[in-house]
C-alpha cells in the first residue's frame, strides 16, 4: 500500500462509470505508470464535462458538502493548456493529427452542449476562453476547419 508523505494511506478510486460522460469521453484517457502501477486518467475535456454534470445534477450542499464547483473552476483552467500542449505535439508529429482533431471535436461538442454551457456560464466560465486562439491558425487542416466552423458557435454564447 502507498502512503502520503505524512503517512496516511493513499486511496485510489477505480470507477467503472463516470457521471455525465458517454463512451467517447470515457475512452479519452491517458495511461500513466507510477511505481509499477498503471493508471488510466481522463483528459481535462472529459473531466470538465463530468464536473459540470455533477454541479448541475448533484446536491452540492450535502451533507457532506461537495467540492464540484471548485473542481470545475480548476479543471476549466486546465483545458486550454491541455489543448495547446496536445496541439503542439500533433503539429510536430503527423501521426497525431487525427487523434488531436478528434480531441478538438470532442471539446467543441462539450462546449456547445446546452446543459454544459448553461452550467459553465452559471459558474462564470466562458466556453470560448477554453479554446486556445492560435488553433484557428493551425498547420493541421482538420483543426483549422473545425475552428472555422465551431468558433462562431461559441462566440454566439
Amino acid at each position: 500500500m502507498s502512503h502520503t508523505v505524512d503517512g496516511r494511506p493513499l486511496v485510489v478510486e477505480v470507477l467503472d462509470k463516470v457521471h455525465g460522460l458517454g463512451r467517447e469521453d470515457e475512452e479519452a484517457v491517458v495511461l500513466i505508470e507510477q511505481a509499477g502501477v498503471k493508471y488510466r486518467l481522463l483528459d481535462p475535456v472529459a473531466m470538465l464535462r463530468a464536473k459540470a454534470a455533477n454541479v448541475r445534477t448533484i446536491d452540492q450542499i450535502g451533507p457532506p458538502p461537495r467540492q464540484d464547483r471548485a473542481h470545475l473552476r480548476i479543471i476549466a483552467q486546465c483545458v486550454a493548456p491541455f489543448l495547446r500542449d496536445a496541439h503542439q505535439q500533433a503539429a510536430a508529429n503527423p501521426e497525431l493529427h487525427e487523434h488531436f482533431a478528434k480531441t478538438l471535436s470532442r471539446t467543441f461538442k462539450t462546449l456547445t452542449d446546452r446543459h454544459t454551457v448553461q452550467t459553465l456560464l452559471a459558474e462564470g466560465i466562458q466556453p470560448l476562453a477554453l479554446i486556445p486562439a492560435e488553433l484557428k491558425d493551425s498547420p493541421i487542416e482538420k483543426v483549422r476547419a473545425a475552428c472555422l466552423h465551431q468558433l462562431p458557435r461559441l462566440e454566439k454564447r
